[in-house]
């Protein structure tokens, strides 16, 4: 008769035992099927599996196209978003101690708002940084020194006209005064001067830029 070997499903032969074969051998194709099942299907003992199967084909189908064992691909994901995670603010491998600065109207979850620095502005220095320094508002400019601006208007020779009055009869007569004394030609003759002109200016000017609030944050 006809009686295939194998291990696999995809080794029996469907048009075994052939039609006239001897009925009474038909418990060799029995034993090569279960040896086939138990083989295709070993289940976590080894001898088949133990427990009723509930996934249907639609759920089993799901699992088309995987190229290695799931747990393991699952398995590497995890690993790549705990990497991601670990460059996020609340991630645990950024060193105890290490300051940031937020956005934020408070320190995220593993951060410590550091409340000893109020109205600081921020400064980049090529030599080490941690430090500050300074004592005047960066927001609002009111420490202007009070100080003086001085302007020097050149003029040019000019005249001043002016009418003088003398002599018993009530008579005026015009007259010019200038550096060579008065004669009476009816203006002021001034020689070529400057004049100073001193500003003064009060301190206590207010300037006050748009800005954004930040904090700044200890990991712990």
């Amino acid at each position: 008769m006809g009686l295939e070997t194998g291990t696999t499903i995809a080794q029996l032969v469907s048009s075994n035992p052939a039609g006239g074969d001897p009925t009474n051998q038909g418990d060799d194709h029995l034993r090569l099927i279960k040896t086939v099942l138990k083989y295709q299907f070993p289940g976590s003992g080894g001898n088949g599996f133990s427990k009723v199967i509930f996934t249907n084909e639609t759920e089993l189908n799901y699992s088309r196209g995987l190229s290695s064992n799931i747990q393991d691909q699952l398995d590497t994901h995890t690993s790549q978003i705990n990497a991601l995670g670990s460059s996020s603010p609340q991630a645990g491998n950024i060193p105890v101690g290490s300051k940031m600065f937020f956005f934020m109207s408070s320190a995220p979850s593993g951060w410590v708002q550091d409340t000893s620095k109020n109205d600081y502005m921020l400064r980049v220095v090529s030599s080490g940084g941690g430090q500050s320094g300074g004592a005047d508002s960066p927001i609002s400019n009111d420490k202007v020194p009070t100080h003086t601006h001085t302007a020097i208007a050149d003029s040019n020779t000019h005249d001043h006209n002016f009418t003088a009055y003398g002599g018993d009869s009530g008579q005026n007569s015009s007259i010019k005064a200038g550096a060579g004394g008065a004669t009476a030609v009816g203006h002021v003759n001034d020689d070529t001067h400057t004049h100073t002109v001193t500003v003064n200016e009060n301190a206590g000017s207010t300037w006050s830029p748009k800005y954004v609030n930040t904090i700044l944050a200890t990991k712990v």
